[in-house]
C-alpha cells in the first residue's frame, strides 16, 4: 500500500497528461480512495479504475470504472499503472489464496513493481486492451498512451534492484 501511495503521489506531482490505470479488487477498496482518484483524473488524460462494480461506466466519466466479473483473475490483484513520457511507473500485487478470513491490513501479496519505461508501457497496453474488452464503450484507449519509450539506463536498472531489496527488507521487519 505505501508503495502505491507514493507512486499515485509522485503521478501527481511529476507526471504530465499520465494515463492512469487501477485494479481495486472490490468497489469498497476504490471509494476508500475515490477522492484521491478523482484528484488524479483532474489532470490525467485518461484514468480507467477496474473493480467489482455493478457494471462499467460511460465513456466520458473520469475515473472510467470497467466492471469484473466474479471470475476474473484480477479479482485477486490490485495494480497501478502510470503511464507518462516523463514519469512512468506501475505497480501490481497478487494475493495469496486462502485470507479469506483474514482482516484487510493483514492480507498478504506477492508484489512486483518497475519504473523501466517500455516495461511500464507494456503493462498499460495491457490494461487499454482488457479495459476495451471488459467496456466496449470505453473506445480505444491504446490512443491515449505516450508513444514508444525509451529503454531504462544501467543506473535505472541498479537503483531498481536497490529499493527493491530495501522494499522487501522493511516488509519482513513490519511483519515480525
Amino acid at each position: 500500500l505505501a508503495l502505491t501511495r507514493a507512486i499515485e503521489d509522485e503521478c501527481c506531482a511529476q507526471a504530465g497528461q499520465a494515463a492512469l490505470f487501477a485494479g481495486f479488487q472490490q468497489e469498497r477498496f476504490y471509494r476508500n480512495s475515490q477522492e484521491r482518484w478523482d484528484e488524479l483524473a483532474r489532470t490525467a488524460r485518461v484514468v480507467v479504475v477496474f473493480a467489482d462494480f455493478g457494471g462499467s461506466s460511460v465513456a466520458d466519466a473520469s475515473p472510467a470504472r470497467v466492471h469484473l466479473p466474479a471470475n476474473a483473475p484480477l479479482r485477486r490483484e490490485w495494480f497501478l499503472v502510470c503511464a507518462a513520457r516523463d514519469y512512468p511507473a506501475f505497480v501490481s500485487g497478487w494475493e495469496f489464496a486462502g485470507q479469506q478470513d483474514i482482516p484487510d491490513a493483514d492480507r498478504r501479496f506477492e508484489v512486483v513493481w518497475s519504473v523501466d519505461p517500455p516495461v511500464v508501457q507494456d503493462a498499460a497496453m495491457i490494461c487499454a486492451r482488457l479495459a476495451r474488452s471488459l467496456a466496449p464503450t470505453l473506445g480505444d484507449l491504446e490512443d491515449d498512451l505516450p508513444s514508444s519509450p525509451a529503454p531504462a539506463s544501467a543506473d535505472l536498472q541498479r537503483a531498481m534492484g536497490l529499493l527493491t531489496r530495501m522494499a522487501g527488507y522493511l516488509d519482513k521487519q513490519q511483519s515480525r
